[in-house]
């Protein structure tokens, strides 16, 4: 289903043709940074599930050994140190604060704002690697942005 994500350009210039043909006038420029929303929310959100399912993989292949089960989100104590497989169903509310965390962890380092209270595992390689790769995709993404806000700046009657 992710893959669906692909026909977002295609969706939205339909979306836009139909409006005009039906007298409708949208905006370009509002409609510019609503596309640079939905972008930047896009990355967060699988940059947060690949983020999490490192740690959960983490987490279950080591199973049993407390002492290599180390990752981001057992330093949270947002995973069961001896899960079982398989194990009962989690609760929304565990679900929804392990996605909230893994998507805050998103979103600063997209943003390059870093807090650091979320972190990669120190002890965890493809954490830190995964980490600074999207540190590197943020700042490419951060370019896009200002250049395109800078772009509709220009672009307004002033």
């Amino acid at each position: 289903k992710l893959l669906r994500a692909i026909e977002m350009p295609n969706l939205t210039r339909q979306v836009e043709y139909s409006l005009a043909r039906s007298g409708i006038k949208v905006p370009k420029n509002p409609l510019k940074v609503l596309k640079l929303l939905l972008v930047i929310l896009m990355l967060a959100h699988i940059n947060s599930c690949v983020f999490f399912a490192m740690a959960n993989f983490n987490q279950h292949s080591n199973m049993g050994d407390p002492e290599r089960q180390l990752n981001w989100a057992n330093a949270q104590g947002l995973l069961e140190s001896s899960p079982t497989c398989p194990g009962n169903p989690a609760s929304y509310e565990v679900i929804s604060h392990q996605y909230t965390a893994a998507l805050y962890w998103a979103m600063a380092t997209i943003t390059t704002v870093g807090y650091g209270d979320i972190t990669a595992h120190l002890s965890s390689t493809p954490e830190i690697l995964y980490s600074t790769l999207i540190l590197l995709v943020g700042m490419s993404v951060y370019t896009l942005v200002i250049a395109s806000l800078e772009d509709i700046v220009a672009q307004l009657d002033v």
